[in-house]
């Protein structure tokens, strides 16, 4: 696909490892709601994306927004969502850097 955007794999993986030294207990991730590990991870993702030069803002309850301005500010947006807490122990994120027919989004 021609002038398709193409994923940072580096960048990601280098997320997930800052996030899982940061939020890692035993086997497991542990970011409790509102606790030290969803701060911190959001602290990890807020510096990310100020380095990457994003629009980030806070709202009163602590969600965190990061915006890529476009060149034209009234056209529509495409908005994504998550969560970066977590239940007690859960399962790591991987990033696969290799080409893998299974992720075709991460093809190089």
């Amino acid at each position: 696909m021609a002038g398709a955007i193409q994923p940072d794999l580096d960048l990601a993986a280098s997320l997930f490892e800052a996030l899982s030294r940061a939020t890692r207990r035993g086997r497991g991730i542990v970011r409790d709601s509102y606790g030290d590990g969803e701060q911190a991870a959001h602290d990890i993702t807020r510096s990310a994306a100020d380095a990457a030069g994003l629009e980030v803002s806070i709202d009163p309850i602590g969600n965190l927004s990061m915006t890529l301005p476009g060149r034209d500010r009234s056209a529509p947006r495409i908005v994504m969502g998550s969560h970066l807490d977590s239940v007690p122990q859960a399962a790591t994120s991987t990033v696969r850097r290799e080409s893998s027919p299974a992720y075709p989004c991460c093809r190089r």
